[in-house]
Formats: structure tokens, sequence, C-alpha cells
């Protein structure tokens, strides 16, 4: 049962966060949107790292309000997360950019993008989510995802 006021839910999900609970997290947020309730894009900062599957980030940075690719970057920068994951957040906040800024992206996300697909084995490349990054991100790659 979900807390009955958005500030008890937003300090249920902060605390989630804190204690490093991802499936209190998870639930939590995702619970919080099948009831049209909100979650805050700040609790990516510490979240997103604790999202394991990563349709459920994508779901999520889609449905939290306030400047998600900002702090969508801040928690996937410098941690550990499955590449797959990395790469759902690269694309949500392509695509969330492209609809929210006319394709205006942080200063951040190119250079990640960059990385993410230099660093990836072969064997885990997922040219079905990379082809929606801006090319920009491939320009120098050896074996472009298209």
């Amino acid at each position: 049962m979900l807390p009955g006021n958005d500030a008890e839910l937003d300090q249920w999900i902060g605390e989630a966060v804190r204690d490093r609970d991802a499936m209190s997290f998870t639930l939590l947020v995702l619970a919080a949107f099948s009831c049209e309730r909100v979650a805050d894009a700040r609790h990516l900062v510490g979240g997103a790292k604790l999202v394991g599957v990563r349709t459920y980030l994508g779901a999520i940075a889609f449905r939290v309000q306030g400047e998600m690719p900002e702090y969508l970057l801040d928690g996937i920068r410098d941690t550990a997360i499955y590449n797959q994951n990395h790469a759902m957040a690269l694309l949500s906040i392509a695509v969330w950019c492209d609809e929210h800024r006319g394709g205006v992206y942080p200063d951040q996300l190119i250079p990640q993008a960059r990385c993410q697909t230099a660093e990836e084995p072969p064997e885990y490349r997922a040219p079905t989510h990379r082809h929606r990054l801006p090319a920009c991100c491939f320009d120098y790659c050896p074996t472009p995802f298209r």
C-alpha cells in the first residue's frame, strides 16, 4: 500500500535510494506510476543503478517529473551498471531530449555514448537500442552500430 500523500511517497522513495534497496525503489516507483502518482527525477541520481531490468529503467526514466536527463546521467556516471542498462539510460535521455528539447542533448551524453559503444564487447551490443542514439556518437567507432 502506498502512502496517502505525494510528500510521504517521495520520502519513501528517497529512503529506498539511501538504503540502496533495489527492490523497494523499483516497486515503489512503478507502483506510484500505476496509480497515476509522481516520482521526482532527482531520485535517479541514486536510483538508476538500483534498477536491474533495462526496460524498467526506460519506463521509469520517461515517467519521472523534472529534468530527467541530467539526473539520469549523474545516476549512471562512475558506477557499476549492466551494459544494457547503461545503453537504455543513454537511449532514454536521447529520446527524451528529442521530444522535450528539440534534440538538444546534455553535454555529457555524447561522450558517455562514445565510451559505451567503444568499450562494449560485440556479444553484448544491442544495435536495436543504439540506432536511436545521435549519429555523432559513432563517428570514430571502428565498428559502428547502424
